[in-house]
């Protein structure tokens, strides 16, 4: 019986959301798609494979950032998008879609800025020194510093 009451399958993908965005499911389809390209394409591995080792060295490539600019632009977009259009037609729908795409600019957004030196005018750990953590003053730390030194 609830078989036969179903009219069409299109219907439950769209029952919720408004009629003027009835696409914004293939818009947020297109968001994945983009976001899993870019990191195919712009990652600095990608980069230095379509540059080649000694153009990407060269180019000073790995300061561009491209990866992290491109992604943050791209959740950036969409959470706008859907903040400026609210798609669904339950208000509560639309909370939690915008407070999602929120969460995940602010995700983006500290992933950019925890992968540079400086923010804010604050020095951040610079990964591609040879930097390490200061010794630490326990007896673990001691113990494990004899044995290398024996070993």
């Amino acid at each position: 019986e609830a078989v036969s009451d179903f009219d069409d399958a299109r219907a439950a993908l769209y029952c919720n959301y408004r009629w003027h965005c009835k696409y914004f499911k293939l818009a947020s389809i297109a968001e994945k798609v983009l976001l899993v390209l870019t990191a195919l394409l712009t990652s600095d591995a990608s980069l230095r494979l379509w540059l080649g080792p000694e153009r990407y060295l060269n180019s000073g490539a790995e300061a561009w950032e491209l990866h992290r600019h491109i992604v943050v632009w791209l959740v950036l977009g969409f959470c706008t998008l859907s903040i400026v259009l609210r798609p669904f037609s339950d208000w509560q729908d639309n909370a939690v879609d915008v407070l999602c795409r929120v969460t995940n600019f602010a995700s983006a957004a500290a992933l950019f800025l925890a992968a540079r030196p400086v923010v804010f005018g604050m020095e951040t750990f610079d990964r591609s020194s040879g930097a390490r953590c200061p010794p630490h003053d326990s007896s673990l730390a001691a113990s494990l510093a004899e044995d290398e030194a024996s070993g």
